[in-house]
């Protein structure tokens, strides 16, 4: 993905804007990114991913990502979602990789995924806010784990 988008995704999430934006690809976030009272389309086939870089931050309050096949969130960086939907993740789910870094995580819907579990976590995760699934929550992926909240 060029960074002329990335800059506009992050123009587009700051401001706050009622808005959908639409993705075709990748999304790769290695600085901060915020989607804020917002909705994020994964406009493409499914196999497509948002990946948030060792050196990337992603907030979601309030935001609702879906797609219109299925994709996959991969987190090495840091990460918050709160009061937020989740939509139509492959059986990848949400990945939190060791090293990642969850700065919140409450009030969050996950919905309409191919995977058996919602997240994947090697990371220690404390819920600030109910979680719900129409699929399993949790799989722990590494030893030493914590889900607490």
């Amino acid at each position: 993905m060029g960074a002329g988008l990335f800059a506009l995704l992050v123009l587009a999430f700051a401001a706050g804007a009622q808005a959908v934006t639409y993705i075709s690809g990748n999304l790769v976030i290695e600085g901060d990114a915020e989607c804020i009272d917002s909705t994020i389309v994964m406009n493409s086939s499914s196999g497509h991913y948002i990946r948030v870089t060792d050196t990337g931050s992603l907030t979601l309050d309030n935001c609702t990502i879906t797609a219109e096949g299925y994709y996959r969130i991969e987190v090495y960086g840091d990460i918050s979602v709160e009061d937020s939907t989740i939509e139509r993740l492959d059986t990848s789910a949400m990945t939190l990789y060791s090293g990642a870094n969850v700065l919140g995580f409450g009030d969050v819907t996950f919905r309409d995924g191919t995977a058996s579990r919602s997240v994947k976590t090697a990371v220690d995760i404390t819920l600030t806010g109910d979680v719900s699934t129409d699929a399993g929550l949790f799989e722990i992926t590494a030893n030493g784990v914590t889900i607490d909240g």
